[in-house]
């Protein structure tokens, strides 16, 4: 885990030249700062994980009232219906983690992880359209 208590690293002093003139040695010194490294404690990912599953069971029941209304009003296959719904729920499960992340005081907010959810929220739903629209 980062530590965001860390003191700065100082940088190492230079040495002597030598009396030989055997060389010259410069020591170049690094700047670490700590840069707001933000950790996530246990209970936050607990918090965060059983909010994900509260909003997975509703937007299953809700994939499910969407497939009854295409089957009934639109008069789709089941089959197609179906496919549909799950388009629905992977574009609202990962537009959810996109949220539920940056509730966890913004430390998943960088664009390795939001990237990857948010291609994957646009898949989801470009399939849900894409499979309601056929017959």
């Amino acid at each position: 885990m980062i530590n965001a208590n860390l003191p700065p690293i100082s940088p190492m002093p230079a040495s002597p030249p030598s009396p030989a003139g055997a060389g010259v040695e410069t020591i170049i010194p690094l700047a670490a700062e700590v840069v707001d490294a933000v950790t996530l404690t246990p209970k936050e990912i607990a918090i965060a994980a059983g909010v994900m599953v509260l909003l997975a069971a509703i937007f299953f029941f809700i994939r499910q009232v969407y497939v009854n209304w295409l089957v009934r009003e639109y008069k789709k296959s089941p089959n197609n219906a179906d496919m549909s719904g799950w388009g629905l729920f992977g574009f609202l499960i990962f537009g959810s983690a996109i949220v539920v992340m940056a509730f966890t005081g913004g430390a998943l907010l960088g664009v390795v992880f939001i990237a990857p959810l948010g291609v994957l929220a646009v898949a989801g739903l470009v399939f849900c359209v894409v499979a309601a629209r056929k017959r």
